[in-house]
């Protein structure tokens, strides 16, 4: 929100009851499908003027061919706005019940209209980690954590690997900065990632 509005949403705001009303509909099991439907009705309160801003700056995004150098494009050129905090929590929290498990479908379904497919686009929604690529990745990573440099890194060693509970190999992490560093490299993301 900060870089498409210049408005910095309290992160407090996307609190574990929030992240657990999506979840429970079965549609938003990755934090990408969870990420894009916060981000699409927050986007959705703002005002239509606002919005119509926005898809321009969104369009105009798309002539760059990758997610970060459309994501600068979007951090230098902000629609400046204030996003109505008071009441997103209760607008977020609606939302969640009326959705159900086609997830961020149903996410486009309600609210592509108002948002605008260009804001969509601009995204590259629905990608996932493939899409984001080598080139992609690290321009993105930059724009959040200032000063980190992808490295490549070895696969964790086994004594960090865990098997058992119910699911497939599950890589435990240090810290998200090696999590980072897999996607930077392009590994395979295994489907649980405890952190």
């Amino acid at each position: 929100m900060e870089t498409l509005t210049g408005y910095k949403v309290p992160e407090e705001l996307y609190d574990p009851k929030l992240n657990r009303a999506y979840k429970r509909t079965g549609g938003f099991n990755n934090d990408w499908s969870l990420t894009y439907a916060f981000t699409m009705r927050t986007l959705a309160e703002l005002p239509e003027e606002a919005l119509k801003r926005l898809r321009g700056v969104a369009g105009e995004s798309l002539r760059y061919k990758t997610l970060s150098e459309r994501f600068e494009y979007l951090k230098e050129n902000p629609v400046e706005t204030e996003v109505p905090v008071e009441a997103l929590y209760e607008g977020l929290t609606s939302f969640a019940e009326e959705l159900d498990s086609t997830g961020w479908e149903t996410v486009d379904r309600l609210l592509l209209g108002r948002v605008g497919p260009e804001v969509k686009a601009a995204f590259g929604f629905p990608g996932g980690v493939g899409d984001l690529s080598q080139q992609a990745l690290p321009g993105l990573l930059r724009m959040v954590t200032p000063g980190l440099v992808p490295r490549r890194v070895r696969p964790a060693p086994p004594a960090r690997l865990v098997s058992g509970l119910g699911c497939k190999r599950t890589h435990l992490f240090a810290e998200p900065v090696h999590f980072a560093e897999h996607l930077v490299d392009g590994i395979r993301l295994f489907q649980n990632v405890l952190f």
